[in-house]
């Protein structure tokens, strides 16, 4: 395979890199929209985070993550909500949410049948805290890592 020279390379043009692709549209459900005023208010005053509508979407992860661990739903789900929480989560300024429900999904990898059951909800709060407050997270991501390691190394 020849590698083509720069001659015959075409030039990107800006309504690309400003149109996303449709790998993006598909995981956002389809074409973006502005933020209203209330998902406005929600991303305000989170330091570094971008508010954007996918900021939106994981700080709204972390919210469900939460809700759905109350309401008793099944580990596959809270995997599935913590899996997508951790891709999402360092792109937008949430790194601590990000470690944690990282830590959440490794917990559940290596203990699918009997992940302990305060461990689990201690994450999820955490990860739920960490999404809330970023400018506290790093702390607090650090500690859950090192009790999931805990956990693990003991079974």
């Amino acid at each position: 395979m020849t590698t083509p020279s720069l001659a015959t390379v075409r030039p990107v043009v800006a309504a690309e890199i400003s149109a996303p692709d449709d790998r993006l549209l598909r995981k956002v459900g389809g074409p973006i929209a502005p933020l209203s005023p209330l998902d406005r208010r929600s991303v305000e005053g989170r330091g570094e985070m971008l508010a954007s509508p996918i900021a939106v979407e994981a700080t709204g992860l972390a919210d469900q993550l939460r809700e759905r661990a109350r309401t008793g739903a099944g580990i596959e789900e809270l995997y599935a909500i913590a899996h997508e929480l951790r891709g999402l989560a360092g792109t937008v300024g949430l790194a601590g949410a990000g470690r944690i429900a990282g830590a959440l999904c490794t917990l559940i990898e290596r203990s699918p049948n009997d992940p302990s059951g305060d461990l689990v909800v201690l994450l999820v709060e955490a990860t739920h805290s960490a999404a809330r407050n970023p400018a506290t997270s790093a702390a607090a991501a650090e500690a859950c890592v090192g009790l999931v390691q805990s956990a693990l190394a003991k079974r």
